[in-house]
């Protein structure tokens, strides 16, 4: 299109596909938004069900633990070791089982991401289209 003539059909085409490069940019974009609050919402249900699992796994040491502390050192002193011999006993083997628990949710928090990994890949793919276009 030269200036002082009127645009021409190639010329108003170009246009509507620019205006409709940028209506689809800006759905692309609100897609993209969308799947990074999916990503991150699937991520914190994870970590959600990982600390529950250390916060259950420490409430069952410690109340499995005072039970079984009274019936064990009663058994044990009902064999011949001494009172505090058994208790000694009983709560070293409780603390070993609630921290193994206890470690293994946390073992689980540490592998939760919080980094949108597919949203990534589809934002570089779309910049990797936009260029090809533009190019």
């Amino acid at each position: 299109m030269s200036i002082g003539q009127p645009p021409t059909h190639a010329d108003s085409g170009l246009g509507q596909l620019v205006s409709q490069l940028a209506r689809e940019s800006a759905v692309l974009v609100r897609e993209e938004i969308a799947l990074a609050k999916a990503e991150l919402a699937q991520s914190v249900a994870a970590a959600e069900r990982d600390a529950a699992k250390v916060a259950i796994g420490s409430a069952l040491s410690i109340g499995g633990g005072l039970v079984l502390l009274a019936a064990i050192v009663l058994i044990l002193a009902q064999l011949g070791l001494a009172l505090w011999l058994s208790a000694l006993i009983v709560a070293v083997v409780l603390l070993v089982v609630g921290a193994g628990l206890s470690l293994a949710g946390v073992k689980g928090l540490k592998h939760v991401s919080f980094v949108p990994q597919q949203t990534i890949q589809t934002v570089k793919e779309d910049a990797a289209w936009l260029q090809k276009i533009f190019h």
